[in-house]
């Protein structure tokens, strides 16, 4: 990882990631925060391998809807005007109507351009999408970008096994992430494999056992077997090196003066009903809802965490399933606390949730001034978004999953989350959306429920984030 003094020149650290680059040569990844630059810098490698007459496409697999944006605003804005490009969005939907198909002909025909073709990385497990990469690749010698490559942290994930094969194939591979270890050192190795195996072995049993601690354990259950639980890390130091032989590092307050992030925690109190059927679920695993007897039970761990997050939410699934949303009698103290801290925020907010009800009830609350990005909009988002963009809404209300990587909402004078996710990618990304180079600290608001899940959530990202900053030499921060 890279220590330059950036904020002396504020595009050195690109320079000096275009150097890596070319340096490293095959393989290689870009480890910079958003607002850095990566985009650019892979644009810009790409323009000039290009014009050396080493690459002919350049394939870029991202998310869904960031794909959009390198298509939209990314390659018009960044890329070299001294490059002739032919640029095709990837639409699984249309991807086998005949203009399309003949679209595609007639880009692979392409003579003296760039071909760059943007995918949503889902199509790494759909044929048409697989065929597709192939034929690129078959007709011209192809970069390919990996971009949020946490996407392929899971080794044995059908996207990452189907993104290492067709990977084998590009002349040039990398990956792209401000974020890379959300969830711990053993997410490198998906993302390192698919750079080359000569990087850290292709046995992800060796590699989990060069650098994880494990225990055998045993649970109770009908012919139960040992299980081997991750119980810590060893080596760390070791894994840090190869990272950064062949990752470029760059964290945004390198590159920037930016204030400090402010957090601030809003408390509020279970309403009795709620205090009631949480107390229940947590110790009995069973309670009910007054009016009817409508049972709700959570035998399992997992389950019982999402129930008593939705309780504290105001609202629960039965056993029957008839009505999955069913709200809680009596006040709801979150949106309460929601409203009290919107009230004192001027300008635009970003209000962040985990679970489709909550983006129900956040539409009641904040009436026609709100715009949403979720699972449920996917044909109105992109209208919503320039809505909010150009100051015609003050509420983007989304899902971290969904909306949490690949936006720019630095016009965004807050980001409330209303409720949690434990990944702590999520939490993130997230965060990232509103951050800019602007004179206003960011500001972060945690609704919480006292003496519920929120605080143990919190807790858990808390205790991840320490670890990813050891892998990465990243240096203390507060955070929440």
């Amino acid at each position: 990882m890279s220590s330059f003094p950036y904020k002396t020149d504020p595009y050195s650290h690109q320079r000096d990631a275009l150097r890596f680059l070319a340096k490293r040569g095959k393989y290689a990844g870009l480890f910079m925060e958003q607002r850095t630059g990566k985009t650019k810098v892979i644009l810009d490698e790409a323009a000039w391998r290009f014009l050396k007459g080493e690459i002919g496409a350049l394939l870029i697999l991202a998310p869904s809807g960031v794909h959009t944006n390198w298509v939209r605003d990314e390659i018009p804005l960044h890329l070299s005007d001294e490059v002739e490009r032919v640029v095709i969005e990837w639409d699984t939907g249309k991807s086998k109507t005949k203009w399309f198909r003949e679209m595609f002909r007639e880009a692979m025909a392409t003579k003296g351009k760039l071909v760059i073709l943007s995918m949503n990385i889902e199509v790494l497990i759909t044929d048409g999408g697989k065929k597709a990469i192939k034929t690129l690749m078959r007709y011209f010698p192809t970069m390919m970008v990996i971009d949020e490559s946490t996407d392929i942290k899971t080794a044995g994930a059908k996207r990452t096994r189907s993104a290492k094969y067709l990977g084998k194939r590009a002349v040039f591979r990398r990956i792209l992430s401000g974020f890379p270890d959300p969830e711990g050192p053993l997410d490198f190795y998906g993302q390192l494999s698919f750079l080359s195996p000569e990087i850290i072995g292709s046995n992800v049993a060796t590699f989990k056992e060069r650098y994880g601690r494990f225990e055998q354990r045993y649970y109770h259950g009908k012919n139960a077997k040992p299980v081997q639980v991750l119980v810590g890390y060893k080596n760390l130091p070791e894994l840090t090196k190869i990272v950064a032989q062949h990752c470029f590092r760059v964290r945004r307050d390198q590159v920037f003066d930016l204030p400090d992030k402010i957090y601030q925690k809003r408390y509020f109190d279970l309403s009795p009903e709620q205090n009631r059927m949480y107390a229940e679920l947590e110790t009995d695993w069973l309670t009910n809802y007054i009016e009817d007897d409508a049972e709700v039970s959570a035998p399992l761990t997992i389950v019982r965490l999402l129930r008593l997050q939705q309780i504290a939410s105001g609202y629960v699934p039965t056993d029957s399933g008839e009505e999955p949303n069913r709200r809680i009698a009596g006040p709801n103290p979150r949106l309460k606390a929601l409203t009290d801290a919107v009230s004192r925020v001027d300008g635009q907010i970003i209000i962040w949730y985990r679970y489709r009800m909550d983006g129900d009830l956040l539409e009641e609350t904040l009436g026609d001034d709100v715009v949403r990005w979720d699972g449920t909009t996917k044909k109105t988002r992109e209208e919503g978004k320039v809505k909010f963009i150009q100051g015609k809404a003050r509420f983007f209300i989304g899902s971290p999953k969904a909306a949490g990587r690949g936006l720019t909402l630095k016009m965004a004078q807050a980001s409330l989350y209303f409720s949690h996710y434990w990944s702590l990618e999520a939490r993130v990304q997230s965060e990232d959306r509103a951050v800019g180079e602007k004179d206003w600290p960011p500001l972060y608001i945690d609704i919480m429920g006292k003496d519920t899940v929120d605080e143990r959530i919190i807790d858990a990202l808390r205790a991840k984030d320490d670890l990813a900053r050891l892998v990465l030499g990243d240096p203390a921060r507060k955070w929440i």
